[in-house]
């Protein structure tokens, strides 16, 4: 039998956190590679090194960053793999819930774990942040996973049917955060969220999946004309 994504049901998940004051996250070692597919051990070993990284009260903005290259530079998967809820909410509920609360604080939503509308659990639209900006042309192919806070992953790109297209997504970031300060956006939060709208419309006309990189750096600069 090859091995399998690991899942969670909602009502199981639901149960498991009740009993949050027991949790200990079983170490990726324990994980059969034989029973477990090699992408999930991959999630839970980047689970850990966060553990390593940040154990008192965290800077979100850093936190994200760092999560999203540790979770994907150690787990690749096949897109109907990594578009299953019900594994992105094992890893939350099984492996991450103590992370899950120093992100989002002791009474961290249900949502985050993965019990409620989609993108809200931490560690899939982390995982997604980096699957969507990796730039495999550059040295470092996650120097715009790096760039920009939660706010913007979330109501800039994931949320939105462009960040299908690539080019788009990663002229989006270099566009907004141009700064040595990577979590310095150019435009303002009203003006950053009115090109979002902007860029939604006009994807309705335009197949933003088949434009170069260089031609939506391009449409960026007109579609931002006067916001600045």
């Amino acid at each position: 039998m090859a091995p399998r994504l690991p899942t969670m049901s909602r009502y199981d998940g639901a149960e498991r956190l009740n009993d949050r004051a027991d949790f200990q996250s079983p170490s990726a070692s324990d994980l059969d590679p034989d029973a477990v597919h090699a992408g999930a051990i991959g999630c839970v070993q980047g689970l850990e090194v966060m553990r390593l990284k940040y154990t008192e009260q965290v800077d979100p903005l850093a936190f994200d960053a760092d999560l999203a290259v540790e979770l994907h530079s150690r787990a690749k998967f096949q897109p109907v793999e990594s578009n299953d809820v019900a594994f992105w909410r094992w890893l939350a509920i099984e492996h991450g819930q103590d992370l899950v609360r120093m992100r989002h604080g002791e009474n961290a939503g249900q949502a985050n774990y993965g019990l409620g509308s989609r993108w809200r659990n931490l560690f899939e639209r982390s995982w997604f942040r980096a699957e969507l900006s990796f730039d495999v042309d550059s040295s470092d192919p996650y120097w715009l996973t790096k760039r920009g806070g939660s706010d913007f992953w979330a109501s800039g790109i994931i949320r939105h049917r462009y960040s299908s297209a690539r080019n788009m997504v990663r002229a989006l970031i270099g566009y907004q955060f141009p700064h040595d300060d990577p979590f310095r956006g150019r435009l303002g939060t009203d003006e950053v969220r009115e090109l979002y709208k902007r860029l939604s419309r006009i994807h309705a006309s335009i197949a933003f999946e088949l434009l170069s990189f260089e031609q939506c750096s391009d449409l960026l600069t007109e579609l931002t004309d006067g916001l600045q």
